[in-house]
């Protein structure tokens, strides 16, 4: 096996207990949309979604039906879950939906199937899909009996508060009156970034990210990432001081280095713009004198299917020994948080980015 992802069960169950209890210390209870879209935010679709199951979630998100499906046959029998579709109904995928019992989001004015639960999604500004505002009570109307929930996204909690706060308050002045009317509609705007906002955990809230251990507002306490990814040197060789390596000759060797080679590359989701910039961890198990993790830079480009790491500090290192490309320590210089920085990215792309050749195992 060239690399693998590990996912803890344990870290998972343990981060829906911390934002039951987060959610719950301002005195409300929103249900927990379980965001697993992009195959559980690259965790793996199958494996997470039987975990949060089991750890009392019913509210699951997809962006289209095939994920949906792939839900449902996770959960094998059980049949007392909600599952959004956030692409909504696509022509001729009807009675998919009516077969897995599907609720679509509703965005635009073309006709909605009947029978088919929806939720209506409001654009307050972040500008993408939604209906706008004044559109609302039509729209509605329009839905009738399948309106089953309202909803909408928040375009900048972490960086604007106040329009978060404008956001929020368009939403409720123009869902109230339809909530008043049908105490039964479900509404949810809130993401894991807009959990500190307490105005905006209403009857649910969608969260993605901080299930899996990230949190990225930096409000929530406790939580630990689920994901690591490893891989296993494949090769060792001594080069002399001003040798070059990898695609471009863009590192030459400042002394007789020792190099690693591992079968990891950005064919593989290991960015390409870490050349020359991020770390590995060299596995502390295999080095029980180590106080912590041995580091090892990235040196060169990455290639396709192929990385080098600077070994001269390490010499005791070997063909096989195990390596993590991305830690699910968050102090880790290879964290995902601490990639994202290097990457001028997110998180988000971090995880979903590892490629579909590499098996996830579910562990403890």
């Amino acid at each position: 096996m060239r690399s693998w992802v590990e996912i803890s069960s344990s870290r998972l169950g343990h981060n829906v207990s911390v934002l039951r209890s987060y959610l719950a210390g301002e005195g409300r209870s929103p249900h927990i949309i379980a965001v697993v879209k992009a195959d559980g935010y690259g965790h793996g679709l199958e494996l997470v979604v039987p975990v949060l199951y089991q750890a009392g979630l019913r509210h699951f998100a997809v962006t289209h039906l095939d994920e949906a499906g792939r839900l449902v046959e996770a959960l094998a029998a059980e049949d007392d879950v909600l599952i959004l579709v956030l692409d909504g109904v696509q022509e001729g995928r009807e009675e998919d939906f009516r077969r897995l019992g599907a609720t679509a989001a509703v965005f635009d004015s073309r006709p909605h199937p009947k029978g088919i639960p929806a939720h209506l999604k409001i654009d307050t500004g972040m500008g993408r899909m939604g209906v706008r505002p004044e559109q609302v009570p039509a729209h509605a109307a329009r839905l009738g009996d399948d309106l089953a929930g309202l909803y909408s996204h928040l375009h900048s909690p972490q960086e604007d508060p106040q329009a978060t706060r404008l956001q929020i308050a368009e939403f409720l002045r123009c869902t109230d009156p339809l909530v008043q009317e049908n105490k039964g509609i479900m509404r949810h705007l809130s993401s894991s970034a807009g959990l500190p906002y307490p105005a905006s955990r209403l009857d649910a809230v969608r969260v993605g990210l901080a299930l899996y251990g990230i949190d990225p507002g930096g409000a929530i306490r406790g939580l630990l990432p689920v994901l690591s990814w490893k891989s296993r040197i494949l090769t060792v060789k001594d080069v002399p001081a001003g040798s070059t390596v990898g695609y471009g000759a863009t590192y030459r060797c400042p002394r007789d280095t020792r190099l690693g080679i591992i079968p990891a590359g950005y064919a593989d989701g290991y960015n390409r713009r870490l050349s020359n910039a991020a770390h590995v961890e060299l596995h502390p198990d295999q080095h029980p004198s180590s106080p912590g993790p041995l580091l090892a830079p990235v040196i060169g480009r990455v290639s396709m299917d192929l990385l080098t790491i600077d070994l001269t500090d390490h010499p005791e290192i070997s063909p096989g020994t195990v390596v993590t490309l991305l830690s699910n320590t968050p102090s880790s210089p290879c964290s995902a948080r601490s990639l994202a920085v290097l990457l001028h990215t997110v998180p988000y792309e971090v995880l979903t980015s590892i490629g579909t050749r590499i098996k996830r195992e579910m562990g403890a």
